[in-house]
């Protein structure tokens, strides 16, 4: 963490810290980091992050990407070439923990997608561990810890991985309830433009005897629900595959039913460490929650007391 707040640190303008080109099929565009500052008295880092937004139509805030890292601030309504259209997202990473804490304000999508290859791109192309051609300074010959060891066989790779942190005993619940389910609701989202999607998209459509829009792309919310009896075998699959660790919106969930309950339903995402609190930071004239502000707040204690309520 600190090889990415010093190479940060060094940039003049945000739009120089995005630290990869996104796929024509991911269902994201570029994340910024905006901010990036240690918070006081923690072993911790905010990070404060800008995802861009296809669409410049939505009622959204507009960040400037020629502004200067820690002096960043987002407009509700000028729009020119070098603004970019998006929603704030803030991380803290807690490296002696193993702990990132995902903070989401007022916005759906918490950018966690975003924020996991910004971080293997860094790792990738800017971090210290790259290892470049002295004779063509645009050619990556791999990775390494110590320069002086450099090896061309080295075994160094760069790698970043995290899955959601869930609270042990309301999956307990639903393994101990297993015979009473009766219902099984899903919800997620689907994105036209990736293969694995499109069928289902095109299947819905059918249904409504509507053709697919080809030019679809933003995610659309679905939910269906099976009545269903389940084995303890088949509970697990659902929880492993139908719920999985890396979650970036507030939609995406898998809900349980049970017998004589039948208006009562028991989401997975309960049993996540995901919990709603207050923090009384103080906010940008863009209404764009202060970094600074938010960095000290943290820092006061109440970045413990945000982990005992959600852990």
């Amino acid at each position: 963490m600190e090889n990415l707040l010093q190479w940060i640190g060094k940039l003049a303008t945000v739009g120089e810290s995005c630290t990869y080109e996104p796929k024509p099929d991911d269902p994201f565009l570029r994340a910024y980091c905006f901010d990036a500052r240690r918070i006081p008295g923690e072993q911790a880092y905010l990070l404060a992050m800008w995802n861009e937004s296809d669409s410049k139509d939505d009622s959204i805030q507009l960040l400037s990407v020629d502004s200067a890292i820690g002096e960043a601030d987002v407009s509700n309504v000028d729009i020119d070439p070098q603004a970019s259209p998006g929603y704030p997202a803030y991380f803290v990473v807690m490296p002696e923990r193993g702990l990132i804490l995902n903070l989401r304000f007022e916005h759906r999508l918490n950018g966690s997608q975003p924020f996991r290859r910004y971080i293997l791109g860094f790792m990738q192309e800017s971090s210290d561990f790259c290892v470049w051609d002295e004779d063509d300074d645009t050619k990556l010959l791999g990775y390494c810890e110590d320069m002086a060891k450099w090896d061309a066989d080295s075994a160094f790779l760069p790698l970043f991985r995290y899955q959601l942190v869930r609270r042990g005993g309301d999956t307990d619940w639903l393994r101990r309830q297993v015979t009473n389910i009766r219902k099984v609701i899903r919800r997620a989202i689907i994105y036209p433009k990736l293969p694995e999607h499109r069928p289902m998209y095109e299947s819905a459509y059918g249904i409504l005897g509507l053709t697919p829009n080809n030019r679809q792309s933003a995610g659309i919310n679905f939910e269906y629900d099976f009545k269903v009896r389940l084995t303890p075998e088949k509970l697990e699959q659902i929880i492993a595959e139908c719920a999985p660790g890396e979650v970036d919106d507030a939609w995406s969930d898998v809900g349980f039913v049970m017998a004589k309950q039948a208006s009562k339903i028991h989401w997975l995402s309960g049993s996540y460490a995901r919990e709603k609190s207050v923090l009384d930071v103080a906010r940008t004239e863009g209404g764009m929650v202060d970094p600074e502000s938010l960095a000290n707040i943290l820092g006061a204690g109440h970045l413990q007391r945000l982990l005992n309520e959600a852990l």
